[in-house]
């Protein structure tokens, strides 16, 4: 376990918020991923059986983190966990899932970057395409490896994309583009048009609040935080 952690304010609250906006902001790419679909029309249902799982997963790991180590949970979670085997498999784990994660955003960012470009041979079948989208994907990589470790405070890295970011493209973005479509006429009910107004009004305070809280966090932990390329979680 940790230290003791501080009393949350308000900025604090934001802060762990956007945490959460990060880890649940995998909405942003669902559109991508079911255009790839065969059956684009059977997503629904991966997703309707995936979010369940999802929350209950947060939920039980954070409940048995915070019954272990009550106020003294670390904020990197790997470390409620004793030096040993355990840890190490745990690790493990969180590598593939990282590997996971990053390999399904790379290829839609890669895709992205090569229709942008224009250079659309990579897209395609044959030893001249494979090259190019290898090249492509490498280059990504390897300015991911680059950029995770020249900043020496990654986690609160990661905070500032959840608040600043995350909250745009996976609440706001949607629940607007969603309101234009209701103005088409298309039967759109007056209760999803409120819902999609009060997304978009705790979105743009997320955004703000969040965005700020972060940066504060991050001009704090800069006074004691490591070189670039160092190990410092």
């Amino acid at each position: 376990c940790g230290t003791q952690l501080p009393s949350l304010d308000v900025m604090g609250v934001f802060n762990a918020l956007s945490g959460f906006v990060f880890a649940f902001s995998g909405q942003k790419i669902f559109l991508e991923m079911q255009a790839e679909m065969t059956e684009p029309t059977e997503f629904p249902k991966a997703l309707h059986a995936a979010f369940p799982v999802l929350f209950l997963s947060y939920l039980l790991v954070s409940l048995a983190a915070y019954g272990r180590c009550g106020d003294r949970t670390p904020t990197y979670l790997l470390d409620v966990l004793p030096s040993g085997p355990l840890a190490r498999c745990a690790s493990v784990f969180m590598l593939v899932h990282m590997m996971v994660s990053y390999t399904i955003a790379n290829q839609v960012l890669a895709r992205a970057m090569l229709l942008l470009s224009g250079c659309t041979t990579g897209l395609e079948p044959g030893l001249t395409g494979r090259l190019i989208w290898f090249t492509q994907t490498s280059a990504q990589a390897l300015f991911a490896i680059v950029l995770s470790n020249a900043i020496p405070l990654f986690d609160d890295f990661v905070s500032v994309i959840g608040g600043l970011l995350s909250t745009q493209f996976s609440f706001v973005f949607p629940a607007g583009l969603f309101l234009l479509f209701a103005q088409t006429g298309r039967g759109v009910g007056k209760v999803m048009i409120i819902a999609c107004a009060f997304v978009i009004v705790v979105g743009v305070v997320f955004t703000v609040v969040g965005t700020v809280s972060n940066i504060r966090r991050i001009a704090d932990d800069a006074k004691t935080g490591g070189a670039p390329f160092a190990c410092n979680l």
